[in-house]
């Protein structure tokens, strides 16, 4: 990677989650990441959000003042898919950990849609701006059978 194509730093759970940690070319390679780097560490990251429960309760997650033991979205087992109040409530715990804990996208918004008769979850759609460094453009992800993955749009 040349030194142009670094556009930000590499987060520290990346590095200690790196499989090979005594090699010095790939520790080269982490200490700073390129856009598609950033693009899935920014995904691995928005998956630990949505795959960890916090203490909080729902609609109790404004992103300031939290710490670390907050970490992640509450516990949602009440929620009615087909409930729009539900799915809303949702969205706002969801978009308010990812201020909270991922700033590296910016302006997150998340649409949760209802189940339909194929997909058994709630398709969830976060979108936001990559904005880290020289570089900002929008991204989307989604939500579903449990995996997180990007979307490719024309923006990005």
């Amino acid at each position: 990677m040349r030194p142009k194509d670094r556009v930000a730093p590499t987060p520290l759970f990346d590095k200690l989650i790196s499989q090979e940690p005594d090699d010095p070319i790939a520790q080269r390679r982490l200490a700073a990441l390129d856009k598609t780097g950033m693009r899935l560490s920014i995904r691995r990251e928005l998956a630990r959000i949505l795959d960890t429960r916090t203490r909080l309760k729902p609609d109790h997650t404004r992103p300031e003042g939290r710490t670390v033991a907050d970490f992640g979205i509450p516990e949602h087992a009440k929620l009615n898919p087909q409930s729009l109040a539900d799915r809303d409530a949702l969205a706002r715990d969801i978009t308010d950990a990812i201020r909270a804990y991922e700033p590296r996208l910016r302006n997150p918004k998340v649409r949760i849609l209802p189940p339909d008769d194929v997909q058994q979850g709630l398709f969830i759609y976060i979108e936001g701006r990559l904005a880290e460094f020289n570089v900002s453009e929008p991204l989307m992800f989604q939500l579903v059978g449990g995996r997180v993955k990007e979307v490719v749009t024309d923006g990005g």
